[in-house]
């Protein structure tokens, strides 16, 4: 059964970003009733690497008294690679009470179920799954590659199988239909325009 109840939808610059909360509904303005990000109701952030400069903790007292409401952990990336700060990040979020996820940077190249089943592995073992309090759903982050590598890792068709491979693993496993982090333009460019991620 999908747990789609109380389904949020916050629309930050050119990112699509759905956010499902299973206990309260709430409706947050897009675009056209908010100029800009600062007139948005709900505010968050993601969290990675970048944001331990010189390999230091985060604020997390700091981030919530700043009105941050809900944070999305990097967990892993690719079929092995898990974040040295995942663990640590998320138990900073717990701790605050910040409504809260995890995502999976994907690699294009790579099975996309096998990218699930690393990422699901991680986030469990921390009892996370998109079900809980506090929890939103669980995250996809697919966007152009990182420099040194073409922007887009696989032809349209390949690409979006690989995505939606993982999206439908993560769902089956878990119950609740993930989100998906990325960008119209990278969609048009890499994924062929697609609409099948319309559904997460």
């Amino acid at each position: 059964m999908r747990l789609r109840a109380g389904l949020a939808r916050l629309a930050l610059s050119t990112t699509v970003t759905a956010l499902a909360l299973t206990t309260t509904a709430a409706a947050v303005p897009g675009p056209a009733a908010a100029p800009g990000p600062g007139g948005y109701a709900v505010h968050g952030v993601d969290i990675s690497g970048y944001q331990h400069p010189d390999d230091k903790p985060i604020d997390w007292a700091a981030l919530s008294r700043g009105g941050q409401k809900f944070v999305s952990v990097k967990a892993t990336e690719g079929s092995r690679t898990v974040s040295p700060w995942f663990v640590r990040d998320l138990a900073g979020a717990r701790g605050v009470k910040l409504i809260h996820t995890a995502y999976h940077y994907f690699e294009h190249d790579q099975d996309g179920k096998v990218q699930a089943d690393h990422f699901l592995k991680t986030v469990r073992a921390q009892k996370l799954d998109g079900t809980h309090p506090y929890e939103l759903p669980l995250e996809l982050d697919v966007e152009r590659q990182r420099r040194g590598k073409p922007a887009c890792g696989a032809g349209p068709g390949a690409l979006t199988s690989r995505v939606l491979a993982f999206l439908q693993r993560v769902e089956e496993r878990t119950g609740v239909a993930p989100m998906v982090y990325t960008q119209r333009s990278f969609v048009d460019q890499c994924m062929g325009g697609t609409k099948a991620l319309a559904g997460y």
